[in-house]
């Protein structure tokens, strides 16, 4: 490796490998996750994906891109902690994906109620929330577009 170029995201790469050992998706979304797996996600790459299963555009298929995401935002909360990578890559997630604002909660509401409420209740297991965890809560509504960050 170039000692100019970015360390590979590894915990990025974990996940995706969970994600993939799942089988619980399509063809071209566990294409799609390969591609994120290998770090060779590109618009290009992409739309080659879409094209080898005559699928027009990320739109057409955003409910499954959207679970595809729910399931890295429950591995990447195992943790309890939202990390600024996790974040960007999440939000890098969504530009690629045609992901609206909305969207999480006009097609996925009961899924991110529940991931919503298993955080809630950890963060107030000892009756008082901290700093820490405030930034936590507000971050983790920002992924879904509950509140604006």
């Amino acid at each position: 490796m170039c000692a100019n170029q970015p360390d590979p995201d590894l915990e990025l790469r974990e996940a995706f490998g969970v994600i993939l050992s799942l089988d619980c998706f399509s063809d071209y979304i566990s294409a799609i996750a390969g591609l994120i797996f290998n770090d060779n996600l590109s618009k290009e790459s992409l739309s080659k994906i879409l094209s080898d299963h005559n699928i027009e555009r990320a739109e057409d298929i955003k409910e499954e891109l959207l679970d595809l995401l729910l399931v890295y935002i429950n591995l990447i909360l195992n943790d309890h902690i939202i990390a600024e990578k996790e974040r960007e890559n999440l939000g890098l997630f969504k530009i690629y994906f045609r992901i609206k604002e909305g969207d999480f909660c006009k097609l996925r509401y009961d899924d991110i109620q529940d991931i919503i409420s298993r955080q809630f209740e950890r963060l107030y297991t000892d009756h008082r929330i901290d700093h820490a965890e405030a930034i936590h809560t507000g971050y983790l509504q920002g992924l879904f577009e509950l509140v604006k960050t």
